[in-house]
């Protein structure tokens, strides 16, 4: 019911003519069966967030192990199932079923695991008051990575509210509504 040696003793039953006959003790072997088919089934994440490594097929009882073996992210690294990077990209992926008594080790062919831009957190505009004849230096909080931020006016009660750079000045008293955007990077 395993791989392994058996020892046989054949020996042939006598007939009417002839005597039994016994060989020499035998061994035959029974090697390791072919594992099926192993896949990686796990082909993408979000950078910043480890991702999950997963596999279907293979035979047997043996350890799933991974390996990077290149890619265009950058330290592409596996530790158990999980896989980090340290920029978005591809990562060359390889899987390993370990042998256990019955089946053969076997790995599956590489596969691109591709790592796409997480997104951003929210991003606000803090300065939300000023005077009436001084610029507005816009600030901000939140957003990730090291993108360029922008500024625009969508709607607003003071007359000719404009964004230029980081600054936001009007023409008159009242409200401006403004969209501030950060880049990728």
């Amino acid at each position: 019911t395993t791989a392994g040696n058996c020892l046989v003793n054949p020996t042939k039953a006598s007939d009417g003519n002839f005597a039994s006959v016994s060989s020499g003790q035998t061994v035959v072997t029974f090697n390791r069966a072919a594992q099926a088919k192993l896949t990686i089934t796990s082909k993408s994440g979000k950078y910043g967030k480890a991702s999950k490594l997963t596999v279907s097929g293979g035979s047997g009882a043996g350890k799933v192990g991974y390996s990077v073996v290149g890619g265009s992210a950058k330290k592409c690294h596996v530790k158990g199932s999980s896989l980090t990077t340290g920029s978005t990209g591809t990562c060359l992926v390889k899987a390993t079923k370990a042998a256990d008594r019955n089946h053969a080790a076997t790995s599956s062919s590489l596969v691109k695991f591709y790592i796409a831009r997480a997104a951003q957190r929210a991003l606000l505009v803090t300065s939300t008051s000023g005077s009436y004849g001084s610029p507005v230096v816009f600030a901000t909080t939140g957003g990730s990575g090291s993108g360029h931020i922008s500024y625009s006016v969508v709607d607003g009660t003071a007359a000719k509210c404009l964004a230029k750079g980081t600054l936001l000045t009007a023409a008159t008293a009242g409200t401006c509504l403004v969209k501030a955007a950060k880049a990728l990077d």
